[in-house]
Formats: C-alpha cells, structure tokens, sequence
C-alpha cells in the first residue's frame, strides 16, 4: 500500500515515504527519507501487527529510526523476523537496536538480498518483484 495522504508544497506533492506489498509468504516495506511518523507509520505498523509474516524492510540512506520509531517497530513486530536492507554501518546500527529490543533481526546491504530472503525464508524473486515497485511509490 502507497499512502496517499500528501501534503501540498507549492505545486507539486510530497509522498509521505512509506510504502509496503504484501505477499503470502512476507511483507516487503520501504522507507525513504526522514523521520516515520502520522498516519501512514501507523497504518504500516498495524499492518505489520496483523500481517504476522516475515518482514523485509528497506531503509534508504536518509531514513531515520529514532528510539522511539525502533520501539513502536519491535512492538508491532514481536516475534516476527526481520531482514533491514540498507546501506552503511548506521543502518547496521539499527538491526542491533531491534535485537536489543527482542526482535530477531539482521542487516543485509542491498547487494545481499538474496540473503536477506534466505534468512526469512522467502523466495527471492517475489521480493525483487516487491521492491521494484515499491521503490519508486515511496521515492
């Protein structure tokens, strides 16, 4: 699901950066630039919450988890694996994080996503497939 709650600036729209697919086997979401918060991090969550599948999640370079977004997550997740993708040492940060809160998770570069599927157990091209649409719904 796209959000599509926008904001208007000036002409054009702003999409809030949260967007997720949901197959029968996972749920694949990706966060783009920015702080989640409002309507959508909450409709995200609560699809998490519900979905109860594995979840790969990815992270772009200027998405921003901060202690209070990694709680509402491992909440929402509780026992539900997930695979961050994303690039650099801080986003690495943010898999540890979740394991701290209890969440069985792990950090995968984007060049590793066949090991992301492999350690929650999906199949590969169903991800790939997810992603390519939802990279460019919530850019």
């Amino acid at each position: 699901m796209v959000d599509p709650s926008y904001a208007r600036r000036g002409r054009a729209l702003a999409p809030v950066g949260i967007a997720w697919a949901g197959t029968l086997e996972s749920t694949v979401a990706y966060l783009s630039e920015g702080q989640p918060t409002g309507a959508a991090w909450r409709l995200f969550l609560d699809r998490i919450r519900r979905a109860n599948r594995p979840l790969l999640l990815r992270l772009s370079d200027g998405t921003q988890l901060d202690a209070r977004a990694r709680e509402e997550l491992a909440e929402a997740l509780g026992s539900t694996r997930v695979s961050l993708v994303s690039r650099g040492s801080q986003k690495h940060s943010e898999a540890t994080a979740l394991r701290w809160l209890g969440v069985e998770a792990e950090h995968f570069e984007p060049r590793e996503l066949r090991r992301a599927a492999s350690f929650l157990g999906v199949d590969l091209n169903k991800v790939k497939a997810a992603l390519a649409g939802l990279d460019g719904a919530a850019a």
